[in-house]
């Protein structure tokens, strides 16, 4: 097995979306995982604008990112084939030697879910403390 090989299992086996690509924009490879969560499994036949429109825009002059999308870790949506989408965490890069970028994304919308619900918890724990607080005054 070639190290080019070699490395692809481990790019298909990763639990994070990974996206390459080429300086039109267009999705010339995404793993498992990415063509699982944005439906795509029978080919991609799509711009990474279209997958991502708040981070990537394209026009006939090539891709255009948006501030701050591959300096850090931004939260961007991911818009399905479906045209549903989803939260995710993303980082992207771009490869000069190649003329390609990659993106590489984590769905956090499960996460997220879980904060919100974890905070309203909190949220009416503190006003029960409080109603009990009152109650006891009262007494």
């Amino acid at each position: 097995m070639t190290k080019h090989a070699y490395y692809m299992r481990f790019i298909e086996a990763a639990l994070e979306m990974v996206l390459v690509f080429d300086r039109k924009g267009n999705v010339i490879y995404g793993n498992r995982q990415a063509a699982k969560l944005l439906g795509y499994e029978d080919g991609w036949d799509v711009k990474i604008s279209e997958i991502f429109p708040e981070a990537f825009s394209c026009d006939e002059l090539g891709v255009r990112w948006a501030d701050k999308v591959g300096l850090e870790s931004t939260v961007q949506c991911a818009y399905r084939k479906n045209k549903t989408c989803f939260d995710t965490d993303l980082r992207a890069a771009y490869v000069r030697e190649q003329y390609m970028s990659i993106v590489m994304a984590q769905d956090v919308s499960t996460q997220q879910f879980f904060e919100r619900k974890a905070s309203s918890a909190s949220s009416r724990l503190e006003d029960a403390t409080e109603e009990k607080e009152r109650f006891v005054e009262i007494q």
